[in-house]
């Protein structure tokens, strides 16, 4: 039987496999834009990068929804050299299969993908519903190569209804767990789930 959320929950597959497509772009690049937010922690151009993408698409499909990120574009208004790195990232991911990529729309300027980014700046989740995402979860991690993740979910007026993981280098033939950059790095898993409906994984 269909979940009542069956539609949030496809977007959200889409929004964090195309973001962590993204993410594996940015992890192949040398310099990964690293800098240091005023709370001392590290943030990415992969973190904005993937901010952007996911928060345009669920906004692209459910425009009255409000968002909790981790960023905001503070940095990139100030950098423009910055902002240009993740406006080129950002224009230049897509999904292969068409529908798919029409189905969460595109960020049509670098204006519009600062504004996006600042959607995120909600501190609310106790009301209506809030989209809740860390676009990098495991920052160091990532800049390392390791293990990190996309992480976006759905709270209706407080209460969880749908979590979407994305696990770009997780290797799920590998048969040691270990706090490292993976030997044989695997293709990812998406991991999914509505409450009530259990949960589901794919490449």
């Amino acid at each position: 039987m269909a979940s009542d959320y069956a539609e949030e929950r496809r977007i959200a597959e889409l929004a964090i496999q195309r973001a962590s497509l993204l993410t594996q772009t940015v992890l192949l690049a040398r310099d990964k834009g690293s800098l240091n937010k005023e709370d001392n922690s590290l943030v990415t151009i992969a973190d904005f990068g993937a901010q952007a993408l996911i928060i345009s698409a669920i906004r692209h499909n459910f425009p009255q929804d409000i968002f909790i990120g981790e960023e905001d574009a503070k940095a990139l208004r100030s950098d423009k050299q910055l902002q240009q790195r993740v406006w080129e990232l950002v224009s230049s991911t897509h999904l292969d299969d068409k529908e798919s990529e029409e189905m969460l729309g595109t960020v049509n300027s670098r204006e519009e993908m600062l504004e996006v980014i600042d959607l995120g700046s909600s501190t609310s989740s106790q009301k209506g519903r809030v989209w809740v995402l860390d676009p990098v979860d495991g920052t160091k991690d990532f800049v390392r190569g390791a293990q990190y993740a996309v992480c976006l979910a759905l709270l209706e007026k407080g209460i969880q209804k749908v979590g979407v993981l994305g696990c770009p280098n997780l290797n799920t033939d590998a048969t040691n767990i270990f706090d490292g950059p993976p030997k044989t790095p695997g293709p990812g898993i998406i991991i999914s789930a509505v409450s009530g409906y259990g949960a589901t994984t794919r490449p």
